[in-house]
């Protein structure tokens, strides 16, 4: 299970993303505990960044079986499984600006305040 998503405007809204996000993770418990997936990092899946327009959310099960996936979904994923072992995390996004061009970077913050970033852990430079 993949979803598409399209960015075709330079400013999105951010309840939007929260919103997205949080459906995301919910959809990766949902799998998670229905499919045989090793955990994130453990899994092989290393980052790689999809060239715009294109944007699709995948879901643990299918990031997996392509062996990458970029941030919504290393984070999304990442956040399930904590969440699963009871902990209250949760993907968080900030703006940020590379060559002129601005994009969101999506990274799970933890329980603790704490954030980590398993796009980088993965292979993003």
């Amino acid at each position: 299970m993949a979803w598409r998503a399209t960015i075709v405007a330079p400013e999105i809204d951010p309840k939007i993303i929260e919103i997205e996000l949080d459906a995301l993770v919910r959809a990766n418990r949902y799998l998670l505990l229905r499919h045989r997936v090793p955990p994130l990092y453990k899994s092989g899946v290393h980052y790689q960044a999809e060239t715009p327009p294109k944007e699709d959310w995948l879901t643990a099960p299918v990031a997996a079986q392509l062996g990458l996936a970029d941030c919504e979904d290393l984070a999304c994923w990442r956040a399930a499984e904590l969440q699963m072992a009871g902990e209250r995390a949760r993907p968080v996004y900030k703006r940020e600006q590379v060559g002129g061009y601005g994009f969101w970077h999506i990274q799970v913050e933890r329980e603790n305040g704490d954030i980590e970033d398993p796009s980088r852990l993965l292979g993003m430079k």
